[in-house]
């Protein structure tokens, strides 16, 4: 007798971080694991995570560094079930105003350089300030570090109230198209999408990228609850391996196109967010696939060292009060963390 499908409630909100969600739904993973998926959508990802602690959904996307601060302050820790974006290198520009001359980040030395602001970008704020520390600055002394929202950057910049904005996509390029600023070419600070020169995991195998995963690779992830993981382990492990499936067809460059198209139609009005008012949805979504990288993570998430440093460093720059312990937010009834 074939069993009925489990019903789940997925918070979703509109960032590519979610594409893998979007991905299982259109093309059947989630079906294909036993999973009858309900979609509900929020504007942010700090909304849908309040809908997962509250029990009004059974999953939900948020950024890891909502659930470090949710674990440091409440000892609340939830359940990463699968991550659904992972940066690659070049992700974050240091971006020079138009008028103003600069071969090397020295010539930066006591200038403002606007960062996102740490209560939403938290993990580009801090990776910025992390690569400058390894290269022999001292940050906060050496530069005037301005926190400004993404959104608002461009206009920062444009106005003159910074000098040089460290810029995630698709700001920088925005930036650069709009002639307001051009990037800094300094080989010192690399390739700042992998701001740290810490590694960890395995090597990422068919994705293209023949290095271990970044210390900062993870920017999104989908959770649950401690609670509901006891409750239904077997729904928890089906929707990390249809996220998994959905993670390998993304990497499959021959699908490449239905990708984009699955993430215009769901996520075009944060694809268009600080690009110009004619900006063309479907160019911004495919530039997205030269920023992020997927990995499948089917039966645990292996690289949580990763997680751990990310606490690591946001402990040491005072957004949490100490590490949180990240083997407590990975480890599942089919995974010990080791």
């Amino acid at each position: 007798m074939k069993r009925e499908p489990f019903t789940v409630r997925i918070a979703t909100f509109r960032v590519v971080g979610s594409l893998p969600v979007w991905v299982s739904y259109e093309q059947g993973f989630f079906k294909a694991h036993g999973l009858d998926v309900k979609l509900v959508e929020f504007s942010g990802g700090s909304l849908s995570m309040h809908t997962l602690i509250n029990g009004q959904v059974d999953f939900a996307g948020g950024l890891p560094q909502f659930v470090f601060a949710l674990a440091g302050s409440q000892n609340i820790y939830l359940k990463l079930v699968h991550v659904t974006a992972n940066n690659v290198p070049g992700n974050l520009q240091l971006i020079v105003r138009k008028d103003v001359q600069a071969n090397s980040i020295e010539d930066l030395r006591g200038k403002s350089i606007g960062v996102h602001e740490t209560s939403k970008d938290c993990l580009n704020c801090l990776s910025f300030l992390v690569r400058l520390s390894e290269i022999g600055f001292a940050p906060q002394q050496d530069f005037r570090i301005v926190k400004v929202p993404d959104v608002v950057m461009g206009d920062a910049l444009s106005a003159g109230i910074i000098d040089a904005a460290a810029m995630i996509q698709p700001y920088a390029s925005s930036a650069v198209k709009s002639g307001t600023g051009y990037p800094l070419m300094d080989e010192r600070l690399g390739e700042l999408g992998d701001p740290s020169t810490k590694l960890f995991g395995v090597p990422t195998g068919g994705s293209g990228l023949d290095t271990k995963v970044p210390a900062w690779l993870a920017t999104c992830a989908y959770w649950t609850t401690e609670k509901y993981l006891n409750q239904n382990p077997e729904i928890v492990h089906n929707v990390a391996r249809a996220l998994a499936d959905s993670s390998n067809w993304l990497m499959d460059p021959a699908n490449r196109e239905v990708a984009v198209e699955t993430l215009v139609r769901w996520a075009a009005p944060a694809l268009e967010a600080g690009e110009d008012s004619g900006a063309d949805s479907k160019a911004s979504a495919d530039a997205s696939f030269n920023t992020f990288f997927w990995k499948a993570y089917p039966d645990g998430y292996i690289d949580w060292k990763a997680l751990q440093h990310q606490s690591e460093v946001m402990t040491q720059y005072g957004v949490l009060a100490k590490p949180i312990d990240a083997t407590k937010l990975v480890s599942m009834p089919w995974f010990t963390p080791e």
